[in-house]
């Protein structure tokens, strides 16, 4: 059964697309089981991202898995149609280094896609999805994955979208130090923005999560305060920088109760910065007056410089990837072959212990040794030669 990949990501969709298929880590999990059952495959993984959804399964036709991600989460085909990407055999091998070194990032090279891979690899293994195929293909990308990243500089001074976001930050406000900020989650990308911006010199922070312990722990890191999510509304006020980024499937900051707790500022400049998919922060807001909005595509013209820092780099990983996918092809292939090679073992030593029986025998009614040896070489180089002669004979 062949290797299949459906996607979407940021190069063939705007975020307004891309949120509306992205799992959190709770629905891969559950998801993948109805994906094998509905769909009829062996093995699947679902891979999840601000930037991409992927599938990855082994099926000759890509319909019942399109057609049971587009009833799993209620699409349009019309509309989405234009937006899909689809790979096949080692196609899937090559793509699959390709995102997991970073080449198919937003920021070219960044690292915390491979963190984000691994993770999608256990959520498929703690679903049981995966099998003889996928699970080796996951094994050797971990691999190729390493190589360049110790043998290419695609990693060296590693650039994330955090860091793009604080660069917006030094770029919009001329002493970005005094700014307050509002950092909404407590995840990865929120750490990573709230130690840039330490770094940067800011020291007002106040962290809201879901969950408190986490935004406490990241209060005390940076000398900041922590606040349950049900107070959000109320922290709105008072602060220069809004940072989001949490696997909500709902807006958290909407434009109504953001323009009430600033009813009282005037001409106050509020920058916000949208990191989730799907979206935290309404869209709407960006018509506001005073408030500066940006989506995660907002970001691609940073990002490009960045990318052109990284392009030899880049080539050099193509070229480890090109050569790593045709000795994986090399490894099926030899995989494919095992079953045969040992069907022709057994065969072979068969026939040499029948043979040397005989030739046992023989010596001990007495025939003649030089005799024997030349009727065991004879027999031997006949029997083993019948298979691959035949093989032979009937690819004529």
């Amino acid at each position: 059964m062949p290797l299949l990949l459906i996607g979407l990501n940021h190069h063939s969709a705007p975020v307004a697309l891309r949120e509306q298929i992205a799992f959190s880590a709770l629905q891969i999990t559950a998801a993948l089981p109805r994906l094998c059952a509905a769909a009829g495959l062996s093995e699947a993984l679902i891979l999840s991202t601000c930037n991409r959804t992927e599938i990855y399964t082994l099926a000759a036709h890509s319909e019942p898995v399109l057609n049971w991600l587009i009833a799993e989460r209620n699409l349009a085909p019309s509309e989405f149609s234009p937006h899909w990407y689809f790979h096949h055999g080692l196609a899937v091998v090559k793509h699959l280094a390709q995102v997991s070194s970073g080449l198919h990032s937003m920021i070219l090279g960044e690292p915390q896609i491979f963190g984000q891979v691994k993770n999608a690899y256990q959520l498929a293994k703690q679903a049981g999805t995966l099998g003889g195929h996928l699970q080796p293909l996951f094994q050797h990308n971990f691999f190729v994955t390493k190589k360049i990243r110790t043998d290419t500089q695609i990693g060296q001074k590693p650039v994330s979208i955090a860091f793009t976001s604080v660069t917006l930050v030094r770029r919009i406000f001329a002493e970005p130090a005094a700014c307050k900020v509002l950092l909404v989650g407590a995840g990865e990308t929120i750490e990573l923005v709230a130690q840039h911006l330490s770094e940067l010199g800011l020291k007002s922070f106040r962290f809201v999560n879901r969950g408190l312990a986490r935004a406490s722990a990241l209060a005390t890191r940076f000398a900041g305060e922590a606040f349950e999510l049900s107070e959000l509304t109320t922290q709105l006020a008072q602060t220069d920088i809004i940072i989001a980024a949490t696997d909500s499937a709902e807006l958290l900051i909407h434009a109504e109760p953001l323009m009430a707790a600033r009813a009282h500022l005037k001409r106050t400049p509020l920058l916000l910065i949208d990191l989730a998919v799907p979206r935290n922060i309404d869209p709407l807001i960006a018509k506001l007056s005073d408030c500066y909005l940006y989506s995660l595509d907002d970001l691609q013209s940073l990002i490009q410089e960045t990318w052109q820092s990284r392009r030899d780099a880049a080539l050099q990983a193509e070229a480890i990837i090109d050569m790593e996918t045709r000795h994986y092809a090399k490894k099926i292939r030899h995989m494919a072959l095992a079953p045969q090679i040992s069907a022709l073992n057994q065969q072979a030593n068969k026939i040499r212990d029948q043979q040397l029986t005989e030739a046992l025998h023989s010596l001990a009614k007495g025939a003649a040794v030089e005799t024997v040896l030349q009727h065991l070489a004879h027999k031997l180089t006949q029997q083993l030669l019948h298979i691959p002669m035949k093989l032979l004979r009937d690819r004529e």
